[in-house]
């Protein structure tokens, strides 16, 4: 099973022991020097770092106009739009007068969302996103951190179409190996500065 492993990593025997030996001592030496990060320097760091979760409804618009298998012009592209933000809107009012937004936000998402949709038809992010500056466009961006967890947008429009979006709580555990990988990269940084050590 051992050489299986090693065959499968592309490691010698000596290759495996130097990287898992190394990777021993940067955690030992984190332990000693970061420590276990605590909720509140986790919920600081996100909010440091601007990152935020979502899920969205995505109801796409064209600029080209609707054809049959023909060629021939079914709906303008005006026409189409104008339908996707009739039903964005039918949507964004059965959420707003729900009981249980976020059970009907999950059904309405995966029913209508046109975000990326796998082969099966099962969307690509069922479980939203987790992003940070600049992964999204603008509008989209700006609207999510104007959100609290738990609450939901208006209509957003974007060049990709129109958007309902559920701000999310985040898993702070999930930020916890990188708070300390980015602490240890900013110490040993530092030293490399204070030592004059040339790379």
């Amino acid at each position: 099973s051992f050489q299986t492993l090693l065959q499968s990593s592309g490691l010698s025997q000596d290759g495996f022991y130097y990287v898992n030996t190394n990777s021993y001592l940067f955690t030992s030496l984190a332990d000693k020097l970061v420590g276990e990060p605590t909720d509140a320097d986790l919920e600081q760091y996100v909010a440091d770092n601007g990152i935020y979760a979502v899920k969205h409804i995505l109801l796409k618009t064209t600029d080209k106009d609707v054809t049959d298998d023909a060629d021939n012009v079914t709906m303008t592209a005006d026409e189409f739009n104008a339908q996707q933000k009739a039903l964005a809107e039918d949507l964004l009012s059965q959420l707003q007068a729900s009981d249980d937004m976020e059970a009907l936000f999950d059904q309405l998402m995966n029913e209508y969302s046109e975000d990326g949709r796998d082969s099966d038809g099962s969307l690509a992010a069922p479980n939203g996103y987790v992003a940070g500056p600049n992964d999204m466009i603008p509008e989209f961006e700006e609207a999510s951190m104007a959100l609290k967890p738990g609450e939901l947008s208006d209509i957003v429009e974007t060049s990709a179409g129109y958007h309902i979006i559920l701000r999310l709580p985040l898993d702070l555990d999930q930020f916890r190996s990188q708070l300390i990988g980015d602490k240890m990269e900013q110490q040993s940084n530092q030293w490399l500065a204070e030592y004059g050590v040339k790379t």
